[in-house]
């Protein structure tokens, strides 16, 4: 029966149960079972009915349920006896058995469980116990080994038999020890039985079953009785030199092979040993890293910075040999994790598991890098809370409350603190009247900067001590008192210790900061320039003029000192340690140490702030020469505090800041005028803007004259009727022209406004009566809203194209296919894009050509890279000749259309066309755009008038973003040049990198692509798919963005080198591009390669404003014959261009007095002969040859006039006489190291070399492109490798 089931617990039956446990309390049912909600309490059998209490035999010893039929009479629901089983009723048994519910498959999967797991443990225990015996079977068998003696009897099985030692190795190592003392104590045995005598075989006694009992006791996996044994103990030793032996067979096979194999355990088993010791180490390398990253108290680090620094460990890969970062792939373990910050356990497991198949070259260069990025983490903590402190200064200095504060008080403030700060306060400091604390235009030509450092660091010398203030005294002399001075010194303190003199010591640097002690503070705020405190150029400190010969003497002898110092910068190396990247100070003598450990203690910690992801917006702040915003005024108050300021010196310069930066009620009322006219300004452009695309509806750019001077003429209900026509006619429009430019609209309503009586005052009401004048309908209000979207994703697209024009070709047709599709009645649409060249490949049909650069994709098979002529028909020429839009509503009815697909049949060629002039700034037309409907399956698919306006607001968007794109090739390639100098003339700089600024408006920030990179050998490589570099990704370069968003020269350490982030800005001041140069591990330049690098830099800003002024209409400055060929070859000699012109400068300022130490040497150096004549080869080639007059440098002197010098100014290297004496000036300057130069302390033939210099890279560059010249051009060149160049006026 079903009461019968019961199912027996894992665990047993508990006592006085009488086999069947209690159940559990537990809710129940309804029905009065038990409810368990998921897993029952116990494994046993439980049952319930329907009374709601518990079957009996749960409570009495094996009694039966009642069944529920049964009355309650009883308290315990029984009326009387109950009934034996047997004679119960058929129907209470069926009605039981719906009610008994035995729940018996949960319990037998419980107790297999439990089984299961009783089983594995014993399994366990067993292996572990079985273990634990062998191991001490062999302890035992070695202790036994030490006190048993060697029994010479088993030296018996040593012989020279080669053939049998495998044999006899094996069977002494896996059989005899336990075989021969088997058969021993079975001897034992048979003499023990008197058996040896006897002949017949003993029934009781069988010898083989006796000793295979004796070897499956003795076995010896599980005994080691047999190491008792003497002869045991021999046969050991004999089955070791045994072995020896085998391995010394050449023809044993299996011996080498087994010792193969044992030679590969032994190195499996090493390799792992030694895998395990290196996963221990790292772990424990890791977990001291992880204290670098603590801020404060905390004890733990974001999990983004991590993720961050280790994405940028791809750029170190990068740089490594192939053979050290071969099959790494970081992107396999670089998953986002869900943790927003890591403890010390997650953060080593997390790195434990990238670095585990790394070698060990490859963990030290990533945890040199991450070291590098914890510094940097550090760094930016105190930046961060730095932040917050400046931002409130800046509060406090700005009394007007307008957000701006006067630039030059803020640089006068900071010149004051300067000059009263004693060495050692001041070193801690940049010097603010170098740059990049002031920008180039503002440093004067003897001022130096990324060469000396605020911080002097590790570079300081024996003549530090001589620049402390008790020293400072000193007043220039000249090189023999010096060493005089120097000798006294020696003398006298001979006490103090000496520096070691393996350390190089630059003497210059010291000097100048002693000098710096010297200086007055400045009182005046306008005033740049420090006050020296040496004599000025050809005059003594009592203002008396020096005799010539003293002033050469003394010149040479401190360009000497200058070069002298810079070789020394050049060899030393600085002391660093390779996890922070901090330099390691030098001491000099005891005072000293002393002052530096004072400093230690009485130094306050800086204060830090976790740090984030400085937002930005896509307009940048504006470089303004006057004013400082704040986050302008924070930047350049930590380029002044330097790397690593004590927090006392930082505390001190906010304090004089503060109580120094005053401004008079008049200053305060100017700053608030001056801003609220920006403000409006600011606010009446956004009206016109507004006002100008509403009246322009289609987007074309341009409004009807007519129609505006007819409306606005209804002003003040036509009262002003005459000045409105008196505006108009100042507009000195074209009788023939009724359009305005959006330029033109805003300049009409200005003239205006200002002639209504008023004045200005009539702005407003003007503006809401012209927004108010104009009436357009719901679909031209939607078709007008869609156009201008279109419009601006072609600005938009050239604005994030990376420098390329493919984007913005795809966007315009894109803008065509959508209106004719949404506004042109499903017209399909063809379209194309020409730009206007010189004809140099056939003169002789005509000047200028038309090559199409881009088509729709039906036509680009036939059209792009084809050149069309002016002898060819087509209307193109006329429209570019015309300036005007040409358009031809049936093409089959015009005789003058050029038809580029062959295969297009008479029949098809029926549609409209259009033709319409790209024009820049200057109405100047550099190409066309073509739009037809030839491929239209339609008949009548004419263009209408709202069409027509859109075209010619595609072209003008087209225009505007090809010279967005445009001025950027040109700045690229500007850029390239002026970094190939900067190689050449700083050896010392290790990596130049120039980027791109674009708008990203997913991110509300802006983006940088890097378009050039360059290595330590100077090679350059121009990126073709640049990267993209996003703020919240490169928190550890965050000076680049820093670098945008202030337009401001950055200096700061990425990755243990130092960076030096330089904008380009346009017009308006905004950076639109950066130069990153890196000098490794050095803090500054030499001062040589200082200014080179500065000088470069300068001429890079002013060749990019150049550009850019050019694109927005300025006349094209034209100064060599070679610009004069083409726009390219004006733009790829720009640079050296403006190089020359800068050095004809120079040069022109030198006067006889100055060339007279170049007349007074009699045998000079082979370098000054070198330079000198190879400038005059530029002039006389004739006696330049080998042999010729310029051999001897007496008869060079004799060229050395004032009429040398006017040559110079307006020699042109281009031209086609100076082509031939590249060869000649090339031999001679090759010669001659750009260090060399100034170590022989020259100034005229510094600038003399300077100059010849750069006239033979035009003329190499002159030489390259006559040669070009005459080899065949290619019919069909790249696409866009034409951007402008022979451009016609209108």
């Amino acid at each position: 029966m079903m009461a019968n089931v019961q199912a027996v617990s894992p665990i047993g039956q508990l006592p006085g149960s009488g086999g069947i446990g209690r159940r559990s309390s537990a809710p129940r049912s309804q029905y009065g079972s038990p409810t368990h909600y998921g897993s029952r309490p116990n494994s046993r059998v439980s049952f319930s009915d329907g009374s709601g209490k518990p079957h009996s035999r749960q409570n009495s010893g094996g009694r039966l349920p009642r069944p529920p039929s049964q009355p309650r009479g009883s308290p315990d629901g029984s009326s009387g006896r109950e009934r034996p089983p047997s004679v119960r009723s058929l129907h209470e048994k069926v009605e039981m058995s719906e009610f008994l519910s035995p729940a018996v498959k949960t319990a037998v999967r419980r107790w297999k469980r439990f089984h299961e797991e009783k089983v594995r443990e014993r399994f366990k225990e067993r292996r572990q116990s079985k273990k634990l015996y062998v191991q001490n079977v062999q302890i035992e068998k070695k202790k036994l080994a030490r006190k048993i003696p060697i029994d010479v009897l088993a030296l018996e099985w040593m012989n020279d038999n080669k053939v049998t030692v495998d044999a006899r190795a094996y069977l002494l190592e896996k059989l005899l020890p336990t075989l021969i003392l088997g058969v021993e104590k079975l001897l034992m045995e048979v003499d023990k039985r008197n058996l040896a005598e006897e002949m017949e075989v003993n029934p009781n006694f069988n010898p083989i079953n006796y000793l295979a009992q004796y070897l499956m006791r003795n076995n010896p996996k599980y005994s080691n009785f047999p190491e008792a044994s003497p002869y045991i103990r021999g046969l050991r030793e004999v089955t070791d030199e045994i072995k020896n032996h085998v391995f010394s067979f050449e023809d044993n096979r299996l011996a080498k092979v087994k010792a193969e194999a044992r030679k590969k355990r032994e190195e499996q088993v090493r390799q792992e040993t030694l895998r395990t010791k290196e996963r221990l180490a790292r772990s424990g390398r890791i977990r001291e890293h992880f204290t670098d990253w603590i801020l404060d108290e905390e004890n733990e680090v974001e999990t983004h910075i991590i993720h961050t620094a280790l994405k940028n460990f791809k750029e170190v890969l990068d740089q490594l040999p192939p053979d050290i970062g071969k099959g790494v792939n970081l992107d396999a373990y670089l998953k986002p994790l869900n943790k927003e910050k890591l403890e010390a356990a997650e953060f080593v497991e997390y790195l434990r598991n990238l670095v585990t198949e790394m070698t060990p070259e490859l963990f030290a260069e990533l945890m040199t890098h991450m070291s590098q990025c914890a510094t940097s983490y550090r760094r930016a903590a105190i930046l961060e809370a730095r932040k917050e402190i400046l931002m409130e200064l800046f509060k406090a200095c700005d009394h007007a409350t307008i957000g701006i504060i006067d630039r030059h008080r803020v640089l006068g403030l900071f010149k004051a603190f300067y000059d009263k700060q004693a060495w050692v306060n001041k070193r801690h400091f940049r010097n603010p009247r170098r740059w990049p604390v002031v920008e180039l235009d503002e440093v004067g030509d003897d001022e130096s900067s990324i060469a000396e450092e605020s911080n002097v660091s590790s570079r300081m010398s024996g003549s530090v001590a001589d620049s402390r203030p008790g020293t400072a005294d000193l007043s220039p002399s000249t090189p023999t008192e010096q060493a005089k001075d120097e000798g006294t010194v020696e003398e006298v303190d001979q006490t103090k210790p000496k520096i070691d003199e393996s350390v190089e010591q630059p003497e210059e640097t010291a000097s100048k900061e002693s000098s710096e002690v010297l200086q007055p503070p400045t009182t005046d705020e306008g005033e740049d320039k420090p006050q020296d405190t040496t004599a000025a150029d050809g005059e003594d400190g009592t203002g008396q003029e020096l005799p010539e010969e003293k002033k050469s003497e003394e010149a040479t002898d401190a360009v000497d000192k200058e070069a002298d110092e810079d070789e020394e910068g050049a060899k030393e190396s600085h002391p660093q340690t390779a996890a922070t990247g901090r330099t390691t100070a030098v001491s000099f003598d005891e005072e000293a140490i002393a002052t530096k450990d004072k400093e230690k203690k009485l130094s306050l910690k800086s204060p830090v702030k976790t740090p984030t992801s400085r937002s930005g917006s896509v307009a940048a702040s504006a470089f303004d020469q006057n004013t400082l915003n704040t986050s302008q005024f924070v930047a350049l108050i930590e380029v002044f505090l330097g790397d690593d300021p004590p927090e006392e010196v930082v505390q001190a310069v906010i304090k004089f800041i503060q109580e120094g930066y005053v401004e008079t009620e008049e200053e305060k009322f100017s700053r608030l005028q001056k801003a609220r006219r920006e403000e409006q300004l600011a606010k009446r452009k956004v009206m016109m803007d507004q006002l100008f695309d509403k009246w322009d509806n289609d987007g074309s750019g341009f409004l009807d004259l007519d129609e505006l001077h007819s409306v606005m003429s209804k002003f003040k209900e036509n009262m002003e009727k005459k000045i409105v026509a008196k505006a108009k006619q100042m507009l000195d429009k074209e009788d023939n022209d009724h359009r305005l430019s959006k330029t033109e609209f805003k300049r009409y309503l200005e003239v205006v406004c200002s002639l209504l009586p008023g004045g200005e005052d009539n702005f407003d009401p003007l503006v809401e009566f012209l927004m108010t004048s104009v009436e357009r309908s719901y679909e031209e209000r939607i078709r007008g809203q869609a156009r201008k979207k279109w419009l601006a994703q072609i600005q938009q697209a050239a604005e994030t194209s990376g420098a390329s024009m493919d984007p913005v070709y795809k966007s315009v047709f894109n803008s065509l296919y959508k209106d004719s599709e949404q506004h042109g009645r499903g017209k399909r649409i063809s379209g194309n894009i020409a730009m206007l060249e010189r004809n140099d490949t056939a003169p002789g049909r005509g000047p200028t050509c038309l090559r199409y650069v881009a088509s729709t994709p039906d036509d680009a098979h036939f059209m792009v890279n084809k050149i069309m002529y002016r002898d060819m028909k087509g209307i193109s020429f006329t429209s570019v000749d015309s300036g005007k839009p040409i358009h031809v509503p049936r093409v089959q009815n015009h005789g003058n259309i050029m038809f580029w697909n062959p295969e297009r049949q008479e029949e098809d060629r029926q549609g409209s066309f259009i033709v319409i002039p790209l024009k820049d700034h200057r109405k100047r037309v550099f190409g066309t755009m073509g739009i037809d409907t030839l491929n239209d399956p339609q008949e009548k698919s004419i263009f209408i008038t709202h069409e027509i306006s859109f075209f010619q607001g595609v072209a003008k968007a087209f225009s505007s973003a090809f010279q967005y794109v445009d001025i950027r090739r040109k700045t690229l390639r500007i850029a390239e040049s002026a970094v190939s100098w900067i190689h050449r003339r700083s050896p010392h700089v290790q990596e130049i990198s120039v980027y791109i600024v674009e708008p990203d408006d997913k991110l509300e920030d802006f983006i940088l692509r890097r378009m050039l990179t360059t290595d330590k050998a100077g090679n350059i490589e121009t990126h073709d798919h640049p990267t993209k570099l996003e703020r919240k990704e490169n928190l550890f370069r965050d000076y680049l963005f820093r670098c945008v968003d202030n337009s401001e020269t950055i200096t700061a350490d990425a990755y243990g080198h130092r960076h030096t982030a330089f904008p380009l800005r346009d017009s308006e001041g905004h950076c639109v591009a950066l130069v990153d140069i890196s000098i490794g591990d050095l803090k500054h330049l030499p001062s040589h390669e200082n200014k080179e690098v500065q000088r470069m830099l300068k001429l890079l800003q002013y060749a990019h404003k150049e550009v850019s002024l050019e694109t927005e209409g300025k006349e094209q400055k034209v100064v060599l014959e070679a610009e004069k060929n083409s726009e390219e070859s004006r733009i790829d000699i720009m640079f050296d261009r403006i190089m020359l012109t800068d050095l004809r400068e120079t040069v022109g300022k030198l006067n006889l007095r100055a060339f007279a130490e170049l007349k007074s040497y009699k045998d000079p150096p082979k370098v000054i002969h070198d330079i000198l004549a190879s400038v005059l080869s530029l002039f006389y080639q004739d006696k330049s040859e080998v042999g010729g007059e310029l051999e001897e440098y007496n008869n060079c002197k004799q060229y050395v006039n004032q009429d040398l010098i006017k040559k110079i100014e307006e020699f042109d290297p281009t031209a086609l006489e100076a082509i031939g004496a590249v060869n000649r000036v090339a031999a001679r300057l090759k010669e001659v190291p750009h260090g060399a130069v100034a170590k022989h302390g020259s100034l005229p033939a510094q600038h003399l070399y300077n100059w010849a210099f750069v006239c033979l890279s035009l003329l190499e560059h002159t030489s390259k492109m006559k040669m070009n010249q005459k080899q065949p051009l290619a019919d069909t060149p790249p696409p866009g490798s034409a951007m402008s160049g022979g451009i016609t006026e209108q």
